[in-house]
């Protein structure tokens, strides 16, 4: 036999209804004939159940109520809130404009700072290169003129020694030419005394065959005598002129002594000689 749930639950506690004790909920059978439920046990379950209903319609009314409150609480928190949020927002908006424009500015002294740096620095490189130009430039200049003014110098020493060189190779040369004249007549004189000698030679050795013959060349012979005489003379003055010439010095009056003569035997002339002015080794007419 199913044993019956009070309607209370456990008895004598003031337990709430739950969905579970009104499903679950049995009757004990009328008690005699009736047939049915105990009609104070279905009164007293009523009862609970009212009472619950109306402890639960206080507890809706209670809670609606404190939805209510709860939700214009929340209303008026969302609207403060809201306006907190947007003064946050205003305010980190300001500051964040604030901070951009002191960023603007900082970066802005900064770039005419570097801009100004780099100026000053562009102005001191140009004027150090300018400097250095304008050195280099004097220095190059200084340099070409220094060896122009050198190269002038040595070409008008290299002149002058060219012309002091001309100079003396044409002194030489007319010393030379002056000894070769005087070789020359001093040449021809010795060929023309030994020719006339050998004529009073011949003369001679003819005269003793024939004296009448010898007797008439007898003046020739004398003048013959007198020319090798004048000629002799022209010789030693000529020889003297060629050594002053070429020893710088005055005529020697210490000429050469031309001897000349017909032997007194029957020999053959012998050929006039004549001392030369002496040269020291071939001469060079460009002083090599």
């Amino acid at each position: 036999m199913t044993s019956a749930i009070h309607p209370d639950g456990a008895p004598g506690t003031g337990a709430p209804i739950t969905g579970r004790d009104i499903h679950t909920v049995t009757f004990a059978g009328a008690k005699g004939r009736n047939q049915g439920y105990d009609t104070e046990e279905v009164d007293a379950f009523l009862e609970r159940c009212a009472d619950g209903v109306e402890r639960l319609h206080a507890d809706l009314a209670a809670a609606r109520a404190e939805i209510a409150q709860l939700r214009d609480k929340m209303d008026r928190d969302s609207r403060s809130t809201e306006v907190e949020q947007a003064i946050s927002v205003l305010t980190t908006a300001q500051q964040t404009a604030d901070q951009t424009v002191a960023d603007a500015d900082d970066y802005s002294r900064r770039v005419m700072a570097e801009a100004q740096s780099t100026y000053e620095d562009a102005r001191r490189n140009a004027a150090v290169l300018e400097q250095e130009a304008e050195e280099k430039a004097r220095a190059v200049y200084d340099e070409a003129l220094q060896r122009a003014v050198s190269i002038s110098r040595e070409n008008a020493d290299y002149v002058e020694l060219l012309e002091q060189n001309a100079a003396a190779a044409q002194q030489r040369l007319e010393q030379q030419t002056m000894y070769l004249r005087t070789l020359r007549d001093s040449t021809r004189t010795q060929m023309e005394s030994f020719l006339e000698g050998l004529l009073d030679h011949l003369a001679t050795e003819y005269g003793k065959a024939d004296p009448a013959a010898a007797q008439a060349a007898s003046p020739a012979s004398t003048r013959s005598g007198a020319r090798r005489g004048r000629r002799r003379t022209a010789e030693r003055a000529a020889l003297a002129r060629g050594a002053a010439g070429r020893n710088g010095s005055r005529p020697s009056t210490e000429a050469s002594t031309v001897t000349a003569g017909r032997s007194s035997s029957p020999a053959a002339p012998r050929a006039t000689p004549t001392v030369l002015p002496q040269q020291r080794g071939p001469v060079d007419p460009y002083g090599r």
